[in-house]
């Protein structure tokens, strides 16, 4: 690590030489990059990592540096880093508005040539050395954290022990430093986190399996001994022994595989749910009906729990053989369309992931695909210079539009289906038929590549998008040019239009999105604020807020019309390619290049949801239309689909909530609104309104019998309400401060209040009246006889409920006293005292009986298991803890929360704890062993507050202003869970399908007999026969009704694939006449090998092209076409083919190969160029002249132009001889 980085232009070399030496006086180690790079090195990765490992990033501002690109570049990564930034001028006369923008947020210093030197010198040292130690942790921090990443994310580079313990506490104190920390850092930290929690499960399974395997040993070693005596009873208790030792090393591993799947699926998700599946299995048939307190393992139950509330990856769209360039979804959202640099198209079910349509016949990459309004076609844009319409059921091409005369980037429908707009890089836009496939109009006048092109809503003008620095908007009928949007000053990569069709907006390789009146093009706002080129722009469907993606990592929000930035999406690590709002607006999804899409809020900027799994670029990413679904497109080769719900709890509710005793409702005081409301907490739907409370209300429990809820308030009373209808029953008054709490008795016939005014207060349910004023806070004991209050004067009393007369004092307390409750038997009372400790009493004689110690910070909370015979505490320190109450024994420790943990209660049948966290979690615990059984994650603050449903099959958590209801799961449960997240995979994915014997029910087993049938074809041509005959076994199993022989067709099909590599063995030797009989036989026996056998012939005949072995090329061509005249062979080989063979003097032998590139693209310049010139050496003079003039009209190439031009002249005179010379 250095102290600075100094980032300048080479003509400021002579002042940064002086200033280099002038901080190496001050001992400050400077990179500065004319001395740091290796000869040999990646210069630019050196400067990055320069950037990244120093304390201060100093640039120097002249003239030069402001314009220079690489300096530019330099700011940006220091930026991308929060690196500090010191920018000092050494010579003035710049643009300020070329000046970046990161650097005008700071103050500068002037080094210029009238100011003195060692002054300003002595403000760079102040600078560079305030807050040092924090900067110093802050690159330490980052420069492990990169490392890491560039590491493929692996465990042994994370932090550990006293490491992560330092960082954590560096993080908890410093989240308002500056340089603010940056997401890779956190990121980094937390993961660390998780596999040091990892670890430490895995040395607790090993320690239990070691335990284990001692009590098997020494039962084994004992009974050894006795075998002579008691023969028969000593071989049973060897092989217990023996089972308990196997037992212990099966839960190791099956621990060791839960951690995997969690840790997993940080990269990978559905792998990773199969994994933790896997492990659940084998978890399931070792434990049975046991108890999960006996569970040799319960990481898989974890993992379990985590993944399938995380997960968003519903299944994978495997098939394509090339990056996926992009996926859409069709209107009704049943269907999606992926584009492929295969040369594919294909289309899928968006349910099941089922291929549906190979949309097979451009002879290049397939840049981009998009369904027609109606859903029923889909036009594709492809590098083969033209675009095609296809229909969207059958898979059959329907027309195709050629007429380009270069790579077609996009295609795209207009409003009514009839048009379809085309953009290429010959620097046009054309109009088509959709129908007919006829041309109806070209745009031209742009002098760039045309990037992009869109429709107006109403069909009528169509707006492009270009290298040229413009955007032009067009008259659709006719290709009148009606405006020009000029301003960018770089290559325009985006333009669209508002829903209404009055503006557009721009997006540019200059940094900025523009927004323009579509009428008359006058610009209306610009967008500036990017650090990085704007890859895409587009507005909401309300067309007030504006998304732009870029290559700074970051997508942005904007207000269309102020051009006012009003969120930044930050968190991808790479470039974003792509933003798009969902349909109601309330969200974003972004794709980048880190191999990630995410899900944002629109209006705040949050992350709501990281889709990760793929394993390359994310290349684009769009919502379906209900907005339920995201589809993703990646170089991986896939698309995905992926649940675009952030949460998967069971209700979301508004308020601090609390459940009926027959957990059919829950109560939840909205605060601010003066309002508590009734829930049903199953749905979450709405089922009463409490309103009358004049302030806050804080408070709301029900009654035992459920019928009657009373609420606590700020405006100094507690209220009593009828749970059904919401009617107001009675009104506590008397309190002379906030009520903060209410709570009724065990028999509901009163009711204890606590306030602000210090004061308790005893109240008869039904008519409101008072009955006793106690001091403290208050709640019941168990029979309701008994009330314990807790004050802020460290006392804690009990008093006689009905009488208020103090029955006992429980002293000794030195500091302030948290609360205060009675064990179910109410002989007993835990209070959590600020001391770090919870002590436990006699109700009756206020005698101290245990005292809880071993927290390393305030005990927020108390409380007893239902039995009485444990207390789980709720500390600062960041645990929670079981303790024995009789004795003050500690007998777990529930470690995990990243921050305080303010509560913890037990399930009514005391086998789990729930704790809630300032972490913004809520974690569900085994109660005997301590071990983690789930964490419930999603609230975006703190969670102050859970709670078991009476039956224990909810839990209910609390946070700022929101409540939300969870599932408790049990093994069986989340295996079932996990088999119906996962149906569609297993379906597609048999081979998984077949791992997983828990999710085998019959449907889906035959419905996925198919697919394991395709999986044991490509088995059988891999020669793998008996692995293939297995399959085929398998999947007449599971589907009985197949017509399948699998012996045999497992032979046929490998019999196939050795004749197939004879053949292509042959053709290797140029022996191609030997090969024809060789495929004709292995076409017999699987004819889906004609597309690999042309390949094979076409290849071949392209090297004899290059040899200039003309006629053994041909023969190589006409045999593919003879063997396969269904498969058709690439334009391009025919057009190699035909230009060479006539440069080569056999123009007559291959002009049939000139007709058929001809015919393919009548249009292209190129191919009519080829086949002009085999004419013309072959004497159809009239032939030539057209193709020539067909290709001067269609090229901007002035050179070629003339020379085609002297040509003609040359044949007009019968002088043919001009030409071979010029071929010569």
């Amino acid at each position: 690590m250095t102290d600075v980085f100094i980032s300048y232009s080479r003509r400021d070399k002579e002042f940064v030489t002086v200033l280099q030496d002038a901080l190496k006086t001050q001992n400050r180690e400077t990179w500065v990059d004319w001395k740091d790079i290796p000869l040999t090195a990646d210069w630019w990765a050196e400067i990055q990592a320069g950037i990244e490992a120093t304390n201060t990033f100093v640039f120097v501002i002249t003239p030069d540096s402001v314009v220079s690109k690489v300096c530019n570049q330099e700011i940006d990564h220091a930026v991308k880093h929060n690196k500090r930034l010191v920018p000092i001028v050494q010579r003035e006369g710049f643009d300020m508005q070329q000046v970046n923008p990161a650097l005008s947020k700071h103050n500068w210093l002037f080094f210029r040539q009238q100011d003195d030197f060692d002054t300003v010198f002595l403000k760079l040292i102040q600078a560079i050395d305030t807050n040092l130690e924090y900067v110093k942790a802050h690159t330490r921090l980052l420069v492990r954290a990169l490392e890491w990443e560039n590491k493929a994310r692996n465990d042994s580079f994370l932090l550990r022990g006293s490491d992560l313990q330092e960082a954590e506490q560096w993080l908890a104190v410093n989240t308002a430093q500056q340089p603010l920390l940056t997401e890779q850092q956190k990121n980094y930290i937390s993961k660390s986190r998780e596999a040091e929690d990892a670890h430490h499960r895995l040395v607790q399974a090993g320690n239990k399996a070691s335990q284990m395997v001692r009590i098997g040993s020494g039962i084994l070693g004992v009974t050894l001994l006795l075998a002579a005596i008691a023969g028969v009873w000593a071989s049973k208790t060897i092989r217990t022994a023996e089972e308990k030792i196997q037992e212990a090393q099966e839960g190791t591993r099956l621990e060791r595989e839960g951690v995997t799947a969690l840790q997993q699926f940080d990269v990978q998700s559905i792998e990773a749910l199969l994994s933790a599946m896997r492990a659940g299995q084998d978890l399931q048939a070792l434990v049975k009906d046991r108890p999960v307190a006996q569970y040799p393992a319960v990481s898989p139950i974890l993992a379990l729990q985590t993944i399938l509330y995380d997960i968003r990856e519903q299944t994978q769209l495997t098939g394509h053989q090339n990056p996926v360039k992009n996926a859409s979804f069709s209107p009704d959202g049943k269907q999606i369309v992926t584009a492929s640099s295969d040369n594919t198209a294909r289309v899928w079910d968006s349910t099941t992931g089922q291929q549906l349509a190979e949309l097979k016949g451009h002879q290049s990459w397939v840049n981009n695909a998009s369904f027609s309004p109606d859903g029923k076609q889909i036009v594709t844009a492809s590098s083969d210079n033209t675009a095609r319409v296809w229909d969207s059921t059958t898979g059959q091409q329907l027309a195709e539009l050629k007429g380009h005369q270069s790579w077609v980037n996009n295609a795209s429908f207009s409003p009514d289906r009839k048009q379809i707009v085309t953009v290429s890089y010959d620097k046009t836009a054309r109009v088509w038929d959709s129908t007919t496939g006829k041309q109806l109009a070209e745009l031209k006048g742009h002098q760039g590549v045309v990037r992009n092109a869109t429709f107006s809503p109403d069909g009528k003008r169509i707006v492009t998008a270009s290298d040229d620095n413009t955007a032009r908007v067009w008259e659709s009928s006719t290709g009148k040019q009606l405006a020009e949007l000029k301003g960018h000053q770089n290559s325009v990569n985006n333009a669209s239009f508002s829903r209404d069709g009055k503006r557009i907006v721009t997006a540019s390789l200059d940094k900025t999105a523009r927004v323009w009146d579509s009428t008359t093009g006058k610009q209306l706002a610009e967008l500036k604020g990017h650090q990085g080129v704007v890859t895409n722009a587009s507005f909401s469907r309300d067309g007030k807020r504006i998304v732009t993606a870029s290559d700074d990592n970051t997508a942005r929000v904007w207000d269309s019309s102020s051009g006012k930035q009003l969120a930044e999406l930050k968190g991808h690590q790479d470039l974003v390619n792509n933003a798009s709002f969902s349909r109601d607006g309330k969200q974003i999804v972004t794709a980048s290049d880190d191999k990630t899409a995410r899900v944002w809020d629109s209006t705040t900027g949050k992350q709501l949801a990281e889709l990760k799994g793929h394993q390359d670029l994310v290349n684009n990413a769009s919502f379906s239309p209900d907005g339920k679904q995201i589809v993703t497109a990646s170089s991986d080769k896939t698309a995905r689909v992926w649940d675009s719900t952030t949460v998967k709890q069971l209700a979301e509710l508004k308020g601090d909530p609390s459940f009926s005793p027959d957990g059919k409702k829950i109560v939840t005081t909205a605060s601010l609104d003066k309002t508590a409301r009734v829930w049903d907490s199953t749905t979450g739907k709405q089922l009463a309104e409490l309103k009358g409370h004049q302030s806050w209300v804080n408070n709301a429990s029900f009654s035992p019998d459920g019928k009657q809820i009373v609420t606590a308030s700020s405006d100094k009373t507690a209220r009593v309400w009828d749970s059904s209808t919401g009617k107001q029953l009675a009104e506590l008054k008397g309190h002379q401060d906030s009520v903060n709490n209410a709570s009724f008795s065990p028999d509901g016939k009163q009711i204890v209040t606590a306030s602000l005014d210090k004061t308790a207060r005893v109240w008869d349910s039904s008519t409101g009246k008072q009955l006793a004023e106690l001091k403290g806070y208050a709640s019941f004991s168990p029979d309701g006889k008994k009330i314990v209050t807790a004050s802020d004067d460290k006392t804690v009393r009990v008093w006689d409920s009905s009488t208020g007369k103090q029955l006992a004092e429980l002293k000794w307390h030195q500091t302030e006293v948290i609360n205060g409750s009675f064990s179910p038997d109410g002989k007993q009372i835990v209070t959590a005292n600020s001391d770090n400790t919870a002590r436990v009493w006699d109700s009756t004689t206020g005698k101290q009986l245990a005292e809880l110690k071993g927290h390393q910070g305030v005990v927020r909370n108390a409380t007893f298991s239902p039995d009485g015979k444990q207390i789980v505490t709720a500390s600062v320190d960041k645990t929670a803890r079981v303790w024995e109450s009789t004795t003050g024994k500690q007998l777990a420790e529930l470690k995990g929360h990243q921050n305080v943990v303010f509560n913890a209660s037990f399930s009514r049948d005391g086998k789990q704890i729930v704790t809630a966290s300032l972490d913004k979690t809520a974690r569900v615990w085994d109660s005997t062993t301590g071990q983690q059984l789930a964490e419930l994650k999603g609230h975006q603050n703190v969670v102050f507050n859970a709670s078991f449903s009476p039956n224990g099959k909810q839990i209910v958590t609390a946070s700022n202003g929101t409540a939300r209801v969870w599932a408790v799961k049990n093994l069986n449960e989340h295996l079932s869970t996990g088999c119906n997240w996962l149906r569609h995979y297993l379906i597609t994915h048999p081979k998984e399908l077949e791992k997983l014997s828990v999710c085998q029910d019959k449907s889906t087993l035959i419905a996925a007999a198919p697919f394991l049938v395709k999986d044991g074809e490509a088995e059988a041509r891999a020669g793998y026969t008996q692995e293939a005959v297995a399959s085929f076994n398998t999947a007449l199993k599971w589907s009985p009704n197949l017509n399948l022989n699998a012996k045999k067709k497992a032979e046929e099909l490998a019999k196939a694939a050795s004749l197939f590599k004879q053949g292509e063995e042959l053709v290797q030797a140029d022996n191609i006449d030997g090969a024809v009989p060789v495929f004709q036989s292995a076409l017999q026996q699987d004819p889906s090998l004609e597309t690999k056998i042309v390949a094979v012939l076409t290849q071949k005949g392209g090297e004899f092209v290059e040899k200039g072995k003309f006629p053994e090329a041909i023969s190589a061509y006409t045999k593919a076409q003879q063997l396969a005249p269904k498969v058709e062979i690439d334009a391009e080989s025919w057009n190699t083919l035909c230009r060479q063979g006539s440069l080569q003097k056999y123009a007559k032998d291959v002009m049939f190969a000139c007709e058929k590139v001809v015919a393919y693209n009548p249009e292209y310049r190129l191919y009519r160029d080829s086949r002009g010139l085999a004419r013309a050496l072959t004497g159809n003079i009239k032939g030539a002249i057209d193709d020539f003039q067909t290709y001067i009209v269609k090229t901007d190439d002035k050179e070629t132009k003339s020379q085609r031009q002297r040509w003609i002249k040359a044949l007009r005179a019968g002088n043919l001889s001009f030409i071979r010379e010029e071929i010569k």
